[in-house]
């Protein structure tokens, strides 16, 4: 007998996995922090927004804004909480040039506002204004860029969650692949299961 299952939308997350859009865009931005931490160059870009140090600030790069004298902290050996970073970064207007794409922005502003985001829908409201207005910031070449850009990095990011839930991943494996209880099978196909098994024995 073949089994059947049925994934619907949500199955993931009913099961404890971090697969929402939600998560995702917070792993981005944790993502973010760790390369200022480290950053070697003065300007750190991905085509979905950028942080550049402004010329007056006289550092080498991003990791030694956090590790030298720009920021002094009472306690230098007390690692940097990758949230904080970006939460100073953004607000800091005297350290850097921050730039975040409409695309991008839209996607968190939805995340902010209704604590869940569809990138889909997003994506499409703001190829529908490309069309229409003309938007020289944004073309649909841009865009198109940016999505792409989204889909690599949220690849990247289910990769990391299907290794740090491996427990979740097995549960919901041994769940599909376990043996079928006849208890679990409607009344019909149950008679049908016993016959089988009876022709086979």
């Amino acid at each position: 007998m073949n089994r059947i299952v049925l994934i619907g939308n949500g199955f993931d997350l009913a099961h404890g996995l971090k697969t929402s859009y939600k998560n995702f865009i917070d792993w981005y931005w944790k993502d973010w922090g760790e390369k200022l931490l480290h950053g070697l160059n003065k300007t750190e870009t991905d085509g979905l927004c950028s942080f550049k140090i402004k010329d007056n600030v006289e550092v080498l790069n991003w990791a030694s804004v956090f590790q030298g004298w720009y920021y002094r902290r009472e306690n230098p050996l007390i690692p940097w909480n990758v949230n904080d970073v970006i939460h100073l970064v953004k607000e800091n207007k005297d350290l850097c040039d921050y730039w975040i794409s409409p695309f991008l922005q839209q996607i968190c502003k939805s995340i902010e506002t209704k604590k869940w985001v569809d990138i889909e829908n997003e994506y499409y409201d703001l190829l529908s204004k490309c069309a229409l207005k003309g938007n020289t910031e944004t073309t649909v070449e841009v865009l198109n860029q940016q999505l792409h850009t989204l889909q690599e990095k949220l690849v990247q990011y289910l990769s990391l969650v299907n290794k740090t839930d491996t427990k979740i991943c097995e549960s919901i494996w041994d769940k599909i692949y376990s043996p079928i209880n006849p208890k679990e099978i409607s009344v019909e196909k149950f008679f049908q299961l016993k016959e089988y098994t009876c022709w086979r024995n």
